[in-house]
């Protein structure tokens, strides 16, 4: 399943790429061997060494672990907890995994 707006980094630099909506990325590395760092919100992240051009193909697993916080708004803005305004509430990572099978992190808080 394709993980939109993921991360890809080369290791130890600034360059880096955003996945689309269908897992596409194109990112340009000068110099190999490079280690490129792939990681998405409520996925673990993996680092895979590259020894030239081509084609990846990479799996994330799930881990619900590293969302301990995350904050929500429906102002498209990203603010502090301790600064809101709105109304607040909270779900934990328990409420979310194992009730519906969504692949999104708005899926699974979808009606909570």
């Amino acid at each position: 399943m394709p993980i939109p707006r993921a991360a890809i980094v080369v290791k130890g630099t600034t360059n880096g790429a955003t996945s689309d909506f269908d897992g596409n990325y194109e990112i340009l590395a000068t110099g190999f061997p490079v280690t490129l760092v792939f990681s998405s919100l409520g996925y673990e992240t993996k680092e895979m060494e590259v020894a030239s051009a081509a084609t990846l193909n990479v799996a994330l697993g799930e881990s619900a672990t590293a969302l301990e916080e995350v904050v929500v708004t429906g102002l498209g803005s990203s603010i502090k907890r301790a600064n809101l305004a709105n109304a607040v509430a909270t779900v934990s990572a328990t409420e979310l995994i194992g009730t519906t099978n969504q692949s999104t992190v708005d899926g699974a808080l979808y009606g909570k």
